[in-house]
């Protein structure tokens, strides 16, 4: 049980990390757009 609940918190961590990165590259390239 704790294992999978360990599992279940590194995968939201690294989604959510991904997905911060996604938006920081689109925010990246508007930036350089203008």
């Amino acid at each position: 049980m704790d294992v999978l609940f360990v599992w279940l918190k590194k995968n939201a961590i690294l989604s959510s990390y991904s997905k911060n990165i996604k938006i920081y590259s689109y925010y990246k390239r508007l930036w350089y757009e203008y």
